[in-house]
């Protein structure tokens, strides 16, 4: 038998399937109870800007092992990068941190065909666009180039859901983020590049209201 049908077969473990991206996941395992962080662990934060499509931001902290808990998410979806910038501070209160992003919001589309001569007389006439990271950073939301290499961060994650020495696993989500469980246990591998997973799939409901 295959591993995810000896798994569901021995351990009653019907969530995952063969092609899961991410057959280590285990909810039982990987997602705590929602509660306090603890005030003295380094907070961060990833986002992955979007508006006909799903975004997605996540709030972390780093234990002293190395480890990470992921402790609130924020999925949207038509949100401009002003409301997006203004929702995130709201729910992050004071707390201090970096918030790592999609590279891709430093640039503008329309920049792309444009000299820096032709840039600088747009800026100095104020019909220059904004790049959506300087829109957030004028809201007030400071953002930081994250490295965005699919394959490498996969590889990373797989890292991440192993156990440390003391039976914890490195990554531990808390139940308020059904978001980032839900695509864990469900996005699949890329039938045609293995190394990959499948994007284009996520069903349309991945956001959130509150």
């Amino acid at each position: 038998l295959g591993p995810s049908l000896r798994r569901a077969l021995l351990e009653g473990d019907w969530y995952v399937f063969e092609g899961a991206a991410f057959p280590e996941f285990q909810p039982a395992l990987h997602v705590i109870p929602t509660t306090d962080v603890h005030p003295m662990w380094r907070r961060v934060a990833g986002h992955d800007w979007g508006y006909n499509a799903p975004g997605h931001h996540l709030w972390g902290a780093v234990d002293p092992e190395g480890g990470v808990v992921i402790y609130r998410e924020f999925g949207f979806r038509g949100l401009d990068p002003t409301e997006i910038a203004q929702s995130i501070l709201f729910r992050q209160g004071d707390e201090t941190l970096v918030t790592w992003a999609d590279p891709s919001i430093w640039q503008e589309r329309r920049h792309a065909d444009l000299s820096r001569d032709q840039i600088e007389a747009l800026q100095e006439a104020g019909k220059l666009q904004l790049s959506k990271a300087e829109q957030y950073g004028k809201a007030g939301l400071s953002t930081q180039p994250a490295n965005n290499q699919r394959i490498a961060g996969k590889q990373r994650l797989h890292t991440l859901l192993k156990k440390r020495l003391d039976g914890v696993p490195y990554l531990r989500i808390m139940e308020c983020c059904p978001i980032l469980i839900r695509t864990l246990r469900d996005i699949q591998i890329d039938p045609d590049r293995t190394e990959d997973v499948l994007t284009d799939y996520l069903p349309a409901d991945n956001t959130r209201d509150d």
